[in-house]
């Protein structure tokens, strides 16, 4: 695979479709996130396959992130609940 993709490779790649890409492009977001980085060259939108690699990079550590905070409220949650707080809206999570 070269190192620069096209939007249609680039889409291929992540797996999203060529109009998700564009739009994430014009956006300037994708799956939740910033979108990758893109260039042009000669009126063509590129991609390096590298700025792909550290996007999805990226995507894995926000995903976990927001992991371990659903998992650390479900806890501090089940926590009150078995000591008798049942307002939720007391909780905070640190």
């Amino acid at each position: 695979m070269s190192e620069e993709l096209t939007v249609r490779e680039a889409g291929e790649y992540l797996d999203y479709s060529y109009s998700t890409m564009n739009c994430a492009r014009q956006t300037g977001r994708l799956g939740g996130g910033e979108a990758p980085k893109f260039f042009k060259r000669r009126g063509l939108i590129l991609y390096k396959k590298s700025s792909l690699d550290e996007w999805l990079e990226n995507q894995d550590s926000a995903e976990a992130i927001k992991t371990t905070v659903v998992t650390k409220s479900l806890w501090i949650k089940n926590a009150h609940s078995k000591l008798g707080h049942n307002d939720s809206n007391d909780i905070a999570i640190a």
